[in-house]
């Protein structure tokens, strides 16, 4: 802008900050007249915001839930009240004929407090549940509960209450709830009882399994990072977006990441940083470096570039990105369950700091 009028520092904001519409743009004034000034004061704000947009985003995506974290929940309330009927039908103490009518009275009471609830989209008794659920599978809840995962909770509360009476009345907990069980488990009760194959569990087995001593380092390496990624979750839960997203984040940790922490065989306990804070100081480090750089009006283009390969902090190789990625493909595939399709993201390319 000409001398006189107030600078502004714009900046695209990426759909999922802006609500999904394209093309909106953060507009904050640099309060000067002056364009040196301005150059600096954008490149800290620009450092700040690309701090900043990673945790934007990572809180707006915990706020909503995936259709196979969904089901993971909703699996999770079926389990459990399966596994608690069945220990009562196989129970030796027998229920009386007062209690069995009690019993039944009090499930046919919730049924209808259930549909009432649903009228007026009051999840409020299944909201208890559903975050015992979240805590089982260690899947974040969003709260309040969305009206989509309430009606489904709700339910599927009626269903497993209506099975629990005919239970009651004398019939078989496996005939009562088959129309219950997803159609992979239809023709095995007792396999769906078992809890669900978890994250953690997958990368211990893989490690047992290693064809080396190496493979099983190595192996556990893309355990811990992807562990501290996504949390110890249901595989079920892990979908090609997911994987693409941790890969994405894998090419952002610094190439030296996890030597610099100082312990070695005389000293163990200092502070180790995670994956994530690691990436962080990287991504900070490089804004200001790239900022400091471009606000030197001196430097020729070519020279700018020279100095940003000199100063920026190397990541990690597309080549060693795809060593994780086929790690975590034999984590997956190792566990008896059916293999997930991941795809091959050797040919993706992203600019450095996560741009």
């Amino acid at each position: 802008m000409r001398r006189g009028r107030t600078f502004y520092f714009m900046k695209r904001l990426p759909r999922k900050i802006s609500g999904g519409v394209s093309n909106r743009f953060l507009r904050l004034s640099l309060r000067t007249e002056f364009p040196l000034d301005a150059v600096v004061r954008a490149g800290s704000l620009l450092a700040v915001y690309e701090q900043k947009e990673p945790e934007i985003v990572d809180a707006l995506k915990q706020n909503e839930i995936s259709p196979s974290e969904a089901e993971a929940l909703l699996k999770a309330i079926l389990r459990k009240d399966l596994n608690r009927i069945l220990q009562e039908q196989n129970s030796e103490t027998a229920l009386s004929d007062q209690e069995i009518d009690e019993r039944i009275a009090a499930l046919k009471a919730e049924n209808q407090a259930l549909r009432d609830a649903m009228k007026f989209k009051d999840w409020s008794l299944v909201q208890p549940a559903l975050c015992a659920a979240g805590e089982k599978t260690s899947l974040p809840l969003p709260l309040p509960v969305s009206p989509a995962l309430g009606r489904r909770a709700a339910s599927l509360q009626r269903q497993i209450n209506m099975a629990e009476m005919v239970v009651l009345n004398g019939e078989d907990i496996r005939l009562a709830a088959a129309d219950l069980l997803p159609d992979a488990y239809k023709e095995d009760f007792d396999r769906f009882l078992k809890d669900e194959i978890m994250l953690s569990g997958a990368i211990e087995s893989a490690v047992d399994n290693a064809t080396s001593r190496d493979m099983a380092r190595k192996i556990a390496a893309t355990g811990e990072i992807a562990l501290e990624f996504f949390g110890d979750i249901p595989l079920s839960t892990i979908t090609t977006d997911k994987v693409k997203d941790l890969m994405f984040f894998i090419q952002r940790i610094p190439s030296l990441h996890g030597k610099k922490h100082g312990n070695n065989r005389f000293v163990h306990d200092r502070e180790k940083a995670t994956k994530r804070e690691e990436v962080e100081r990287a991504d900070l480090h490089d804004a200001s470096v790239r900022a400091k750089i471009e606000a030197d009006e001196t430097l020729a283009l070519p020279e700018m570039r020279a100095r940003l390969a000199e100063r920026l902090i190397p990541r990690l190789t597309m080549t060693t990105v795809g060593h994780h990625l086929d790690r975590l493909h034999g984590i997956f595939r190792n566990p008896p369950i059916r293999a997930l399709r991941i795809p091959r993201l050797r040919s993706c390319a992203m600019g450095r700091g996560g741009e």
